[in-house]
């Protein structure tokens, strides 16, 4: 909450929120006011599967309930979707796609927001 406080009067940037980031009213208010937000979604089923291919899971993502794998990552995001669609400005699907693919989605979304006679 701090960081997404003091980040949002900047320019230029982008800000990799964690998935968690919406819980608070704050937050998403924080993420709104700062600027144009990007929900990057993905299927329960690739979520999982990039979790578990990064050696670094277990060590950087504890376990947010008690069931933990696929159907912790069901759970979790039948809660936070509709906090995710709310904030969203975009929203990129990343399923079966490269990170660049990804990337050039959001940088054409990126262009038409700075276009003239485009709304914001």
């Amino acid at each position: 909450a701090a960081v997404l406080g003091e980040l949002g009067g900047r320019r230029r940037i982008v800000v990799a929120a964690g998935g968690g980031a919406v819980l608070r009213d704050a937050n998403r208010a924080a993420l709104r006011a700062s600027g144009k937000v990007v929900w990057l979604r993905a299927r329960p089923e690739t979520i999982t599967r990039r979790t578990d291919a990064d050696p670094t899971s277990a060590e950087r993502r504890p376990r947010l309930t008690a069931v933990g794998g696929i159907e912790e990552v069901r759970r979790v995001l039948a809660e936070r979707t509709p906090l995710y669609r709310g904030c969203a400005d975009l929203t990129v699907e990343t399923d079966d796609r490269t990170p660049e693919q990804v990337a050039e989605e959001i940088v054409r979304a990126a262009s038409a927001w700075g276009a003239p006679g485009k709304p914001e």
